[in-house]
């Protein structure tokens, strides 16, 4: 994700840097194949400079440039110590490239100081950007190779969409063969709100032989791949365009979150009527009580997610409030922010929604991965929240589920709507994706595993408690007695499983 997340900022800085530099000549060059291949030494200070290759062999595979050692540029992102001994982070320069094919790939530092880098077909382009301060030697090119059949692996992605021609990407031969992460020739697939890209296949129609972007090692033969997609059955355009933080939930610049009186009371009414034994407050509903209108939780991550959960089955209506035709048309608005918090409310005052909670690695644990993994498989969205330690900090989050599917490894990848990263819903991309170990005893997310999972239902949460102040929850004791029914019921398939019963 952090990629992603890079990558976006990437493009915003070309963005604005075109914006600003574009008609400015001096700094703002294009050159053909017989000019000078190299910037200024050093570049300038505020430079956007372009330069594009042509190779003049119209039949090359593609080209390998080779860069002089003495190429660098000031590192993109690094820290700078203050007076103080406390340190930020500057952002600095960089050069990119697109390859014939209009992917996107950046370098900086000396990162490619003596270094070669290849590029399927005949044209390439190469962009420096630099910011007010602090330059380097710039760029050289030493040397460009034509490279022709007998130097290249190809691999041919072959199109299953009508109209849509087949491509061949070459890879320098002797080096790992890294394979593209989605089918790129102008088109995604005919309902790519509903599909998302899970792999590659050897033949049509066939299973997935080779996950997304896998590399695979050098000396490998030619390959004819077909792309695998899967159904996804929450669309982007039903998930909220903005994200989860205190930018759209603070309350007066504080770092606390919004409930409109209405939704609060409603809450209380749940409260009063679910979770409390004695006709007065609970433990729970005296915090709340004493802290209206503010609350200092960090995050809105189930409210959205339920919201969306239940916007999508048909239980609320979002949209008329503000006249749109779609989730992704939201504005965070007061009052839609309050009936985000009232949902999330939700988390922190149910034992049977509680999430977050420490329930250690354990038998209890991979029953309810097997039991979320079966709940999306058989056509469910489902609630899935959970804790994680990342970096030394312990989180919660909660993310809604929404397609699934088996890997070219065999392990089981579930598809998540996650409010904290809503871009990666967009496009048909869907890569906030979560990776199940085939013995369902280890779930991670971008690589961190996550250390417990919600215990206390089957994840079919969006009945659970009342929408409209209605009283229609589980009361508090039908809801502890079903958290003690599923753990018992859970150990019982354990046991079974264990002893083949």
């Amino acid at each position: 994700m952090k990629r992603v997340i890079s990558v976006i900022l990437v493009f915003s800085l070309l963005f604005s840097f075109s914006t600003l530099f574009v008609n400015a000549a001096d700094i703002y060059e294009t050159f053909k194949v017989e000019d000078v291949f190299e910037s200024t030494h050093p570049y300038l200070d505020s430079y956007y400079g372009r330069w594009k290759y042509v190779c003049p062999e119209k039949t090359a595979w593609g080209v390998l440039v080779t860069f002089s050692q003495d190429t660098y540029v000031e590192p993109y992102l690094y820290r700078v110590w203050n007076d103080d001994g406390t340190y930020s982070y500057k952002t600095g320069d960089f050069i990119g490239f697109y390859d014939e094919a209009g992917k996107w790939s950046s370098y900086d530092g000396d990162e490619l100081a003596g270094q070669s880098l290849f590029f399927s077909g005949t044209t390439f382009e190469l962009i420096l950007i630099s910011d007010e301060s602090i330059n380097g030697y710039g760029f050289k090119i030493d040397k460009i190779k034509y490279c022709a059949g007998e130097d290249v692996t190809t691999v041919t992605y072959h199109s299953i969409f009508d109209g849509v021609d087949d491509y061949t990407k070459a890879y320098y031969i002797g080096h790992e063969v890294e394979l593209e992460d989605n089918f790129y020739n102008g088109t995604n697939p005919v309902e790519v709100e509903k599909s998302a890209f899970i792999g590659w296949a050897t033949e049509e129609g066939g299973a997935v032989k080779y996950n997304p972007g896998q590399v695979l090692p050098a000396g490998t033969d030619d390959l004819d791949l077909w792309p695998v997609y899967t159904k996804v059955l929450v669309a982007p355009d039903e998930v909220f365009d903005f994200n989860n933080s205190d930018y759209y939930f603070d309350v007066d610049g504080e770092e606390s979150y919004y409930m409109s009186k209405e939704d609060y009371e409603m809450m209380i009414e749940n409260i009063y009527k679910n979770f409390s034994l004695l006709p007065i407050p609970n433990n729970i509903l005296a915090a709340v009580l004493a802290t209206y209108p503010k609350w200092n939780w960090i995050g809105s991550c189930y409210g959205l997610s339920t919201l969306v959960g239940l916007q999508h089955l048909g239980k609320i209506d979002l949209l008329s409030d503000q006249g749109v035709s779609c989730v992704r048309e939201l504005e965070a608005e007061e009052k839609l922010v309050s009936k985000i918090n009232y949902y999330q409310s939700q988390v922190a005052t149910s034992y049977l929604t509680e999430n977050k909670a420490f329930v250690p690695t354990s038998p209890v644990y991979s029953e309810q991965l097997r039991m979320l993994y079966t709940t999306v498989e058989n056509g469910n969205i489902a609630l899935f929240t959970f804790y994680a330690t990342e970096y030394g900090e312990t989180y919660g989050h909660t993310v809604l589920i929404t397609g699934c599917y088996t890997d070219a490894e065999g392990r089981p990848v579930l598809i998540a709507y996650d409010s904290n990263r809503p871009w990666n819903y967009e496009d048909g991309e869907y890569d906030s994706r979560f990776i199940i170990d085939k013995n369902f005893k280890r779930i991670s997310y971008d690589g961190t595993k996550l250390g417990a999972i919600n215990w206390t239902d089957n994840f079919e949460q969006f009945d659970s408690f009342a929408i409209d102040g209605s009283g229609e929850t589980l009361s508090w004791i039908s809801a502890f007695f079903k958290m003690i029914q599923n753990i018992f019921q859970m150990l019982k398939n354990f046991f079974n499983r264990i002893f083949g019963r």
